[in-house]
């Protein structure tokens, strides 16, 4: 730098002094053809002292000194790189957020969706032999968001009251038949959830509605189908134990129903798995969900999982695979009054 702006002083010097011509004893000013020399000199000073101000600028701006990830964020182990173990100190500092406030479009759910449950929105996908019939691919499309919570911000293990959003799309195809659709539930839902501590609640409505599939409805011409339609109030409260088990209940009264419905239905359960990250290895699981249904005469259905799951280190979502048995009436509501039994294994994702 200093060398650049010691070559532009000699340059200035050189081109504005006056000099003395040769063979003449006084000093003129500069001449036309020397006014014509100096802008050379002038632009070489420009372009000097451009790079020396980019050079300084550079050095001082755009190589600053980057801190540490812990003189940042202290020793807050939420903020490092985790470890293939879980640290307990890790959930220790995610439960020590224990202020609460309004929070839009919060990370987490308060009253997570029954693992066992028939209609419960997520990622799904299994194949399941049915006894005595053909093999079922059954798949769900759907998920489960919250728009607004009062109550503490962590995503994991959150505490408060939130409104959620939820839906989804549970299919059933016949793979032995050109991969047909045999029917297709939706559901929708809007429920209000509360949890604080080893107990949580939830309040809300929902409209599930089925509909056969048109490959089904081609080649079973006769089939006398039903109009099945269910729009319901729902109320469900749940209980950890400790931290690994949760057990539910759960009731549901329809105020409009197809001819085929009625009001009541109640559902009980319970779910076994560590609420802590796994890393790869996972960790085992086990739910279980009874659902009995007015419109069947109070017969229902038993769902039971057992496999591995997933959990990771920012979040409560779960990645499960694993055996499923089902006994009961059909969970696909077209063939609502048809007991079947099925076995088989799935992947599941849960929110």
């Amino acid at each position: 730098m200093i060398h650049r702006l010691a070559i532009l002083c000699v340059t200035l010097h050189n081109t504005f002094l006056p000099h003395r011509e040769k063979g003449k004893g006084d000093a003129h000013l500069l001449t036309v053809s020397r006014l014509r020399s100096v802008w050379p000199a002038l632009l070489l000073g420009v372009l000097l002292l451009t790079a020396t101000t980019a050079e300084s600028h550079a050095d001082e701006d755009f190589s600053p000194e980057v801190p540490l990830l812990s003189e940042q964020f202290g020793e807050d182990p939420m903020y490092s790189l985790p470890e293939q173990t879980w640290q307990p100190e890790i959930r220790e500092t995610v439960h020590q957020d224990s202020t609460w406030g309004w929070w839009l479009l919060p990370e987490g759910l308060l009253y997570k969706s029954y693992v066992a449950g028939e209609k419960e929105p997520r990622f799904s996908s299994a194949f399941l032999a049915e006894q005595g019939g053909d093999v079922l691919w059954d798949s769900v499309l759907g998920g489960r968001v919250g728009l607004v919570r009062y109550g503490t911000q962590r995503g994991i293990q959150p505490e408060g009251v939130q409104l959620d959003i939820e839906g989804g799309a549970f299919v059933r195809l016949l793979p032995t038949e050109e991969r047909d659709v045999q029917a297709v539930d939706f559901r929708m839902g809007v429920p209000l959830t509360y949890r604080e501590g080893p107990f949580q609640a939830k309040f809300g409505y929902y409209h599930i509605s089925s509909h056969l599939g048109d490959e089904f409805l081609l080649k079973n011409p006769g089939f006398d189908r039903i109009n099945y339609v269910r729009d319901a109030f729902v109320i469900g409260v749940g209980y950890f134990p400790i931290d690994s088990l949760r057990l539910y209940a759960e009731a549901s009264w329809a105020f409009f129903t197809g001819r085929e419905g009625a009001p009541w239905d109640f559902q009980t359960g319970l779910e076994w798995g560590s609420p802590e990250p796994t890393a790869i290895y996972g960790s085992p699981f086990f739910a279980m969900n009874v659902l009995l249904r007015e419109e069947t005469d109070w017969s229902g259905s038993l769902n039971v999982l057992a496999g591995w799951q997933w959990r990771g280190f920012t979040s409560d979502h779960v990645f499960r695979a694993g055996l499923q048995y089902f006994t009961g009436k059909n969970n696909q509501y077209s063939f609502t009054q048809d007991n079947q039994t099925l076995i088989g294994a799935g992947i599941r994702y849960d929110y």
